[in-house]
């Protein structure tokens, strides 16, 4: 893509390393820095290989690794540009399960396989750029602190939703139309919750069988209804009603508990289009009972708590937004 290439021009340090690929092939990593930051130059691209090798282990092997895996240090905060990814966070680490983290390097190499190697054909669907990219800063942490590191991190995406226009406004949009945080955040929350949809272990693979196909990557450009048949295809169910209604509207599930009788509760799920698998809370036990718009009797004590470990936007999340 052509906001994609840039040129950077001054006096720097080249520092390389090399590094290893799934598939063991071997590739130069090298960071051009400035002379003061030096120093820092070979703990960053240690950093940035075990980014690397996190990445290869969701997507596949690095995309360009028969040319390199390029830094350079830049005045503005930073952009994907391909195999050369500019930086500029001036080594501003946070801790992430007891070692640093550069949230910048994570992000921007994330576009390698996102951005790079997936290419959205039209800019209404830049959330594949941005919003799986978030995912995988969020899988990321993931590898490096647990699951409890990875809802951490989607509990901060969730925070910052604002949903106030769809991921995609209309087919054929401009840059202007389209960029807003969303793309970033809720992308990033569906793909959450397509991993609970269909379970870790469909997920991942169809995740990876999307980044590594031919059909989807380097000069074949994909726009959303690749992405909606690919993963319908592979799951157990048609997925397009829940895929459309997180990028094309802002309708979220509304999550309905009535109380029919003494310990019994009927739960439904609306306005989604079709059957979700969700976590209830009954008592101190965690069920997993498929919701539509049809209600589901359950028995309890206390009143059930739907979805406690947030997989999915629920609407309510949203009113009480804009009730405060």
């Amino acid at each position: 893509a052509n906001y994609n290439i840039n040129f950077t021009i001054g006096v720097f340090e080249k520092v390389e390393k090399e590094f290893t690929s799934i598939t063991k092939r071997k590739m130069p990593v090298i960071f051009y820095v400035l002379k003061e930051n030096e120093k820092k130059a070979s703990a960053h691209l240690d950093m940035a290989m075990k980014m690397i090798r996190s990445h290869e282990n969701y997507f596949g092997e690095y995309p360009f690794i028969n040319e390199k895996f390029g830094l350079v240090e830049t005045p503005y905060l930073g952009m994907e540009h391909q195999t050369i990814n500019a930086y500029g966070n001036q080594f501003r680490y946070t801790e992430l399960g007891g070692e640093p983290v550069d949230w910048l390097l994570l992000h921007e190499m994330g576009h390698e396989w996102w951005g790079n190697k997936v290419n959205a054909a039209d800019w209404s669907d830049y959330w594949i750029h941005e919003g799986i990219c978030s995912y995988a800063d969020a899988l990321y942490h993931r590898e490096v602190a647990g699951e409890e590191g990875y809802h951490k991190k989607m509990a901060n995406a969730r925070h910052g939703i604002q949903n106030v226009k769809p991921i995609i406004p209309k087919r054929n949009a401009s840059t202007d139309e389209v960029y807003q945080g969303d793309i970033y955040g809720k992308g990033s929350y569906m793909m959450h919750s397509l991993r609970f949809i269909m379970g870790d272990r469909r997920f991942f693979r169809v995740l990876k069988e999307f980044v590594t196909n031919n059909k989807y990557t380097y000069k074949n450009l994909v726009l959303e209804k690749d992405f909606t048949s690919h993963f319908s295809d592979n799951a157990s169910q048609d997925l397009s009603p829940f895929i459309h209604m997180m990028l094309y509207t802002t309708d979220l599930p509304i999550a309905i508990i009535n109380k029919v009788k003494l310990n019994r509760y009927a739960l439904s799920v609306e306005s989604v289009g079709m059957k979700l698998p969700v976590e209830v809370k009954i008592g101190d036990r965690i069920r997993t009972i498929t919701l539509s718009s049809d209600p589901v009797v359950v028995r309890s004590i206390e009143k059930p708590v739907i979805d406690p470990n947030h997989w999915y936007l629920w609407r309510r999340d949203f009113d009480e937004k804009i009730d405060h």
